[in-house]
């Protein structure tokens, strides 16, 4: 009989292995930079999208209604350019809930009851009224060496609640002031409140690449009231009759509320206005909102400040409340940590880009990127739609 030797694999060594580990890691992080580089771009190419939808939106409205969306209207119903837009960004949905009509109830309602206390044993201490003071434009916040004025009441002494001692006791709870059957009550006119609307996040204004949205919800929205990562010139909407040749230079008092301009109101040409701009979404702890487009720091509107540079409370003439329109130079990368002390902090009275070029929508429709060295002056002659300097495609 013929007896075989016996075949053994031979397994990996240790140093074989490592070698292998070591190869791989070494081809990871070779090929991480080309992929962070190709999600960048996909990302950047998202937000020109986004843009590029806002702005054609911007020429189907107008082209059915004669003039541009109305950069903000106190309604609840019409209260930011955003909100006109919405039936040609395919949110139509959205703009006839906003729209819809009050509807009387179908129900029976059962009358609410207040409760019973007794205060027999109980004795009231009156509280006392608030007394004096003026109302005056006092600085009240302060953001990268700019100022927020706002109208507040100061030198007042503040009046206090009266209340019971000891608290009265409670005899009846109180009852009712509910529909039956549930849900049966009347249904109120559409607006911003209404649930779902404000609540929504809009794809169409979110830009992927924009750090402030890491952040989480800001302070005062909770996230809501479409926080946005872009937001509308208000030169361009507005009329601002600025000259361009100053951050604050000869400007319309009309202020947010504005009347809407067509198109043809741009003498500066089409293709050298900027329409449309990318912001971070959530700036120093405040959120930029395109279902309520009166905020402090929308783009092209501020009541923002230089220190010392323009007094908004020296000259009611001016209708300050209302907002001064500006020309602040854009933030190329600033850093979007909330509340942090930094060389280069988002300050929210500018735009900013996450990308080292701000990408804009020009009123034409078209959507070009504008590196952080452009001059002051270029920036100014962008942003003014009608102030007599066309600066031509070599920008």
């Amino acid at each position: 009989m013929t007896i075989r030797p016996s075949l053994f694999r031979r397994g990996f060594t240790l140093v074989e292995l490592l070698v292998v580990i070591a190869i791989i890691a070494l081809l990871i992080g070779l090929l991480l930079p080309a992929v962070q580089k190709v999600r960048e771009a996909a990302a950047r190419t998202r937000c020109q999208n986004n843009l590029k939808q806002i702005a054609l939106a911007t020429h189907n409205f107008e082209g059915v209604n004669g003039l541009m969306p109305q950069y903000f209207m106190n309604t609840t119903q019409d209260s930011s350019w955003f909100i006109y837009l919405m039936p040609y960004l395919e949110l139509g949905n959205m703009f006839h809930q906003l729209h819809a009509v009050a509807q009387p109830a179908t129900g029976t309602y059962v009358p609410y009851v207040p409760a019973v206390y007794d205060y027999s044993g109980s004795t009231y201490i009156p509280g006392t009224p608030a007394s004096g003071g003026t109302y005056q434009w006092v600085a009240s916040f302060s953001y990268n060496g700019l100022i927020i004025w706002t109208w507040q009441l100061v030198g007042s002494t503040p009046g206090t609640p009266g209340y019971w001692v000891p608290p009265p006791v409670l005899v009846t709870p109180a009852s009712g002031g509910y529909w039956v059957p549930p849900n049966s009550g009347p249904v109120s006119a559409g607006g911003r409140d209404v649930a779902g609307i404000h609540e929504a996040t809009y794809k169409v204004l979110g830009c992927p690449s924009d750090p402030s949205r890491n952040h989480g919800v800001d302070r005062f929205y909770g996230g809501y009231w479409g926080v946005t990562s872009y937001s509308a010139n208000f030169n361009v909407l507005g009329g601002s009759t600025g000259d361009g040749s100053e951050v604050y230079g000869n400007w319309n008092p009309a202020g947010y509320d504005a009347p809407s301009r067509p198109f043809a109101s741009i003498s500066d040409g089409m293709s050298n206005t900027i329409i449309y701009s990318e912001v971070y979404a959530n700036c120093y702890d405040r959120g930029r909102i395109a279902l309520y487009s009166w905020h402090y720091q929308d783009f092209g509107l501020t009541q923002a400040v230089a220190q010392g540079a323009f007094d908004q409370g020296s000259n009611p003439s001016w209708n300050a409340p209302k907002g001064v329109p500006n020309t602040f130079m854009f933030q190329v990368q600033p850093d979007a940590t909330p509340y942090k002390q930094c060389a280069n902090c988002c300050c929210p009275f500018f735009v900013q880009t996450p990308h080292t070029a701000l990408q804009v929508a020009m009123a034409d429709g078209s959507v070009r990127g504008i590196s952080g060295s452009v001059s002051q002056q270029t920036w100014n002659y962008l942003m003014q739609p009608s102030d007599g300097q066309p600066i031509g495609s070599g920008w």
